[in-house]
């Protein structure tokens, strides 16, 4: 993230007297080259250091700039994956010719914060200057950044990347002022920077490497994380390699089964320890990261909810709920029960799941014809034997009282919504209204609601919204007001996004029926 006290100007750095870094990457990364349906993986990497304020806006920006010219992304756009397959940064090299002449440029460099200063960014440059020697058809390369990415800076120079300081480069932005007397400012403020930094860095060239995970945590979605089975994702981790060691939540559920040796499990701030035989099965949008020990190794299955048990599928209605509430239970009995979030099988339920985790496995892994329909079923199967082996567990009886309780707060709290819809409400409002921290809170209205919070805040508005616009003649601008929204714009606006037309067409549409 951008380091936000320090001025903001922009730099250009060209690089001189090429540098050999032999740097490579930690263990249990490893780079890709971008292939077709990877747009969404940028996106998101993008969108996680602020390059974009959303989604949208980082694919208009992706097929404006990359989509036109296929031929050269599968060559010089590269990813790196951690062991999960999961994409972590990005960068690329492409043509530019800012400078007055064609030359290459390095471009959309970002790893996703958490894995930010491990080593990873200076592995991805070595790997660009490695295009740049096998593919570089261009005269020089040259990189634009900003005074507040002195780090990043730091990692330029060291590959031979110096400040430019000719002419006013093509399309260049100042802040204002002359573009010399800005460049001359910026790098004063880039050198002050890097001497501080060096400052404190010096004696401990390791700490960017072995920096501890921010407090921010990731996010991940289904529709970007399973690329190859639509309804889940399986997959092998051996330390040292590892997967989720930063803190993390997705909107998917995951069952982690410890095969060998053990782990450390952290979730929401609290430490827990897990051995062979131990697994966890932890619901979506939970904080939470795992460090696989030494020898260590660990089947895991992620897969979402809503894929396996549709709405309009009754057959696994008590499966869907018997994993709802263990799944969301388990959190609260460190308090209640003194337990962990975690469930240790009997000696016949270890013999099954390991079975049946080696052969999902195997399964994923092969993706021979219908391997979804199969691992579908071995899902089901992996959490029918969670479900016979929980309900026979001394937890059972205090577990189920846990979630009838918790579960009645947020009902009492979506009671508070439907009555004070029109005012301004927070989650943290609501939150402490229900005396139910945010994480379970959040996971528990979407359980019930199948909406967010904000959806279903912003659902209601509108659904009044239309009431008023049949029933009375107040003006548009009144009705939004009348219904919570503070902007008039923005109450058409998010009208016409969920109806498809605006309040007014509404209304002249349902005054004609």
């Amino acid at each position: 993230m951008p380091d936000k006290p320090v001025p903001f100007y922009s730099v250009v750095m060209v690089r001189g007297e090429p540098l050999t870094v032999p740097i490579s990457l930690p263990s249990g990364y490893f780079f890709i080259f971008f292939s077709p349906g990877m747009e969404e993986d940028w996106c998101r990497i993008q969108c996680s250091v602020e390059s974009f304020p959303d989604i949208s806006s980082a694919r208009c920006a992706f097929d404006t700039e990359f989509a036109p010219y296929p031929e050269l992304l599968h060559k010089r756009m590269i990813f790196v994956c951690d062991s999960a397959q999961r994409t972590v940064a990005t960068a690329c090299l492409w043509q530019g010719n800012d400078l007055g002449r064609r030359m290459d440029r390095v471009h959309w460099v970002a790893t996703i914060p958490g894995l930010q200063k491990r080593g990873i960014g200076k592995a991805l440059i070595a790997k660009l200057m490695d295009v740049c020697r096998t593919e570089g058809m261009a005269d020089g390369v040259y990189l634009t950044t900003q005074t507040t990415n002195y780090h990043a800076i730091n990692i330029y120079q060291k590959f031979g990347f110096e400040p430019y300081l000719g002419p006013r480069p093509r399309n260049f932005r100042t802040q204002g002022g002359s573009y010399e007397e800005e460049t001359k400012y910026a790098w004063q403020i880039i050198n002050e920077k890097l001497a501080e930094y060096s400052a404190c860095t010096s004696g401990n060239d390791s700490s960017a490497q072995t920096a501890s995970p921010t407090a921010h945590a990731i996010f991940f979605k289904h529709e970007t994380m399973f690329s190859k089975c639509s309804i889940c994702k399986v997959f092998e981790v051996i330390a040292p390699s590892q997967s989720g060691d930063v803190l993390h939540s997705h909107d998917y559920s995951q069952i982690w089964y410890v095969t060998r040796g053990s782990c450390e499990h952290f979730v929401e701030g609290q430490k827990h320890e897990m051995f062979v035989g131990d697994a966890f099965l932890l619901p979506p949008r939970v904080v939470h990261s795992t460090l696989v020990r030494e020898g260590g190794n660990i089947i895991c299955c992620e897969f979402y909810m809503e894929s396996l048990f549709p709405d309009n599928a009754n057959a696994f209605d008590r499966v869907r709920q018997i994993t709802q509430n263990f799944s969301f239970t388990m959190l609260f009995q460190r308090e209640l029960y003194s337990t962990q979030p975690k469930f240790t099988f009997s000696r016949k339920g270890q013999r099954l799941v390991e079975k049946l985790m080696h052969s999902m496995l195997e399964e994923y892994t092969q993706a021979e014809e219908l391997f979804t329909d199969y691992l579908h079923l071995q899902i089901l199967e992996l959490l029918l034997t969670f479900a016979r082996e929980y309900s026979q567990s001394p937890a059972h009886e205090v577990s189920e009282k846990v979630y009838d309780k918790y579960r009645s707060m947020v009902e009492n709290a979506i009671h508070f919504i439907d009555q004070h819809y029109n005012e301004p409400l927070t989650l943290d409002g609501v939150c402490k209204i229900s005396m139910v921290s945010k994480t379970y809170f959040c996971y528990l209205f979407k359980l019930l609601t199948h909406q967010t919070f904000i959806e279903y805040l912003v659902d209601r508005r509108i659904s009044k919204a239309m009431e008023l616009l049949r029933q009375t003649d107040m003006s548009v601008i009144d009705i939004g007001q009348a219904v919570g929204f503070r902007d008039s714009t923005h109450f058409s606006r998010t009208f016409k996004r969920l109806k498809g037309i605006s309040p007014r067409e509404y209304r002249s549409t349902a005054k004609r029926h």
